[in-house]
């Protein structure tokens, strides 16, 4: 059985009572991924589950890894065409 599904701004009552984060910042966690599991958006309001957790650690948090690993392949792979640009072309002009 599916747990029920609660609104945000009740999720956030519940969970930190007086001192609730304000509906924009509610919103940006929902939209942002910080909120475990996801919100889900139905119409124009977004629903949580009563055990939902703000993610305090950031789930892309092997993203700069990913962004370095994909610029070095980048890299590598400008240069390996750049290296090869460079040979084909001292061949051509040798034979030309």
């Amino acid at each position: 059985m599916a747990a029920r599904l609660i609104p945000l701004h009740q999720w956030a009552k519940i969970t930190y009572g007086d001192s609730a984060p304000c509906m924009t910042t509610l919103r940006k966690w929902a939209r942002g991924d910080k909120l475990d599991p996801p919100a889900e958006k139905h119409g124009r309001e977004y629903f949580v589950t009563p055990d939902t957790r703000y993610a305090v650690e950031d789930k892309s948090a092997a993203a700069p890894e990913k962004v370095r690993r994909q610029h070095s392949n980048a890299v590598h792979e400008s240069a390996t065409q750049l290296i090869s640009r460079i040979i084909n072309s001292g061949s051509k002009t040798q034979t030309a």
